[in-house]
């Protein structure tokens, strides 16, 4: 992954975000999915665009090298639990995640 492939991929996260936000179900529904599902703290969405611009290449690559490891069988793993999925974005330095149940 390149710096300009990296910077890309930040700006289609940051400008698809509102898409999350155009009418009042959407709100709902991305507002319920942040606090109930994984627990991203209240400021999550101020703070997303400085916590995206804050992961480095490196930081991207090792995320993707730990997601597209092979499983046990040898293949590629498709799918990845929640917890995986919260320790991923953990080391991303996003902001707290936290599984509730």
């Amino acid at each position: 992954m390149t710096n300009e492939e990296l910077t890309m991929a930040k700006d289609s996260l940051a400008r698809s975000m509102p898409s999350d936000f155009q009418t009042s179900s959407d709100v709902t529904a991305t507002t319920g999915r942040t606090s109930t599902s994984i627990d991203l703290g209240l400021d999550y969405f101020s703070k997303y665009r400085s916590r995206l611009d804050a992961v480095t290449t490196e930081q991207a690559k090792a995320v993707g090298r730990e997601v597209s490891r092979p499983g046990k069988d040898g293949r590629r793993r498709r799918r990845r639990s929640l917890e995986d999925s919260a320790a991923t974005l953990q080391k991303l330095n996003l902001g707290a995640a936290e599984l509730k149940r």
